[in-house]
């Protein structure tokens, strides 16, 4: 049986603005969830099964430091240290790993979706008029960890797309990503206006995995570079 997830969540923080040049924000936060809800994949696919983790807990801490806009410009740039940790059994699902026969009750594991260390940076410019503005942005992200026995180790290796993870550490490996998305109005009336954007992802078309071979997310690629160019049309 499948019972709801429950979960409490405790934050706390500091803000305060530095003249007019800078806004510097910390916080701590840690959350406690029962029956956490986590689907596992069949192999890969679509198709998912419903199942819970008894118990989990996550905690960490974010620093941000927002740069206000002047003169058209704004920027801001931010780091999160947290770690991930649940507790067995796992109820439900439909795995066909060896590994989740080993997660009894009290085993203590890291989920897939645990992550270190992310960093980001942002910076944007808007034209006075707002007929212009165009937007810079990275990311970074230490990985996720891999969930597998040293059995299933060599198996992996020989997978394609092993090069993005290092099994010594026990990760996939860090990404960056890098962002640039701009747009500017074209027609503007008393009735609507017409502008166009455009975004270029992951401009330096670097190859990454979200997570690698993992028993309940399976395996996901990121992207590569990908450029997307859309319309708007804003009626009054």
């Amino acid at each position: 049986e499948l019972h709801r997830e429950r979960q409490t969540a405790l934050e706390a923080g500091v803000e305060q603005m530095i003249g007019r040049a800078m806004r510097p924000d910390v916080a701590y936060w840690h959350r406690r969830v029962t029956s956490a809800a986590d689907p596992n994949v069949l192999l890969g696919t679509t198709i998912i099964f419903p199942n819970t983790v008894a118990s989990g807990h996550a905690a960490g801490v974010d620093v941000r430091l927002e740069l206000p806009r002047r003169r058209g410009w704004s920027g801001y740039l931010s780091y999160t240290n947290s770690r991930v940790e649940q507790v067995g059994p796992i109820t439900g699902g439909l795995f066909l790993e060896s590994e989740i026969v080993e997660i009894g009750p009290g085993t203590r594991f890291t989920p897939d979706h645990d992550q270190r260390n992310v960093g980001a940076m942002g910076m944007t410019y808007e034209h006075e008029g707002g007929r212009f503005w165009a937007a810079l942005s990275a990311r970074y992200e230490s990985g996720t960890p891999l969930e597998v026995d040293d059995d299933d180790e060599q198996e992996l290796c020989q997978r394609p797309g092993a090069e993005l993870v290092d099994f010594e550490r026990g990760r996939v490996k860090p990404r960056r990503v890098i962002d640039l998305v701009a747009a500017h109005r074209l027609l503007r009336l008393s009735r609507g206006e017409l502008s166009v954007r455009v975004s270029l992802l992951n401009l330096t078309g670097g190859q990454w995995a979200y997570n690698f071979g993992n028993p309940f997310s399976g395996t996901h690629f990121g992207p590569g570079r990908t450029i997307h160019v859309g319309a708007r049309i804003a009626l009054r």
